[in-house]
């Protein structure tokens, strides 16, 4: 399951990058975005099936495609700089950076004993929202990055 993980993760990362026009100095900021974008694309497909592979479980498959959606559903948010209250913010955080790491933390859980786990999901939020801070605080200070030159509010 940490390859399927990687793999979107790998892919968000690029999907983030492209739309976002920043990171240039990342390989695929330096090929033709049309490439980079099919890239992420077969990236992103490949970690669902990997992960989805791994259970038969009808509920295991449609929490791997809840949190998928929306880490997508909070990317879109913060592309369109959407959030305006501080309650905003933190809520487009979990979704973007959090589903991720919920995605991973429920599904290892999961596996290991076959149950949704609410405490687990609550915590690896918290911990996405937290990672997401830490990577907008280091965009401040990153002239490759291009919050600040697009007035960003995140």
């Amino acid at each position: 399951m940490a390859g399927g993980i990687e793999l979107l993760i790998l892919a968000f990362d690029i999907f983030d990058d492209l739309e976002d026009e920043d990171n240039i100095e990342i390989k695929w900021m330096k090929i033709d975005p049309s490439l980079a974008l099919n890239a992420a694309t077969t990236l992103y497909t490949l970690g669902l099936e990997t992960i989805c592979s791994i259970s038969n479980s009808a509920e295991f498959h449609r929490l791997t495609l809840k949190y998928a959606l929306n880490a997508m559903q909070g990317q879109h948010e913060d592309l369109r700089n959407s959030p305006e209250t501080e309650e905003e913010c933190i809520q487009m955080m979990k979704q973007k950076a959090g589903s991720l790491t919920a995605m991973s933390a429920v599904l290892a859980a999961m596996l290991a004993n076959g149950e949704f786990n609410q405490t687990i999901e609550d915590y690896a939020y918290k911990i996405g929202i937290i990672k997401q801070l830490e990577n907008d605080y280091y965009g401040l200070v990153n002239d490759q990055r291009s919050d600040i030159r697009k007035k960003e509010r995140l």
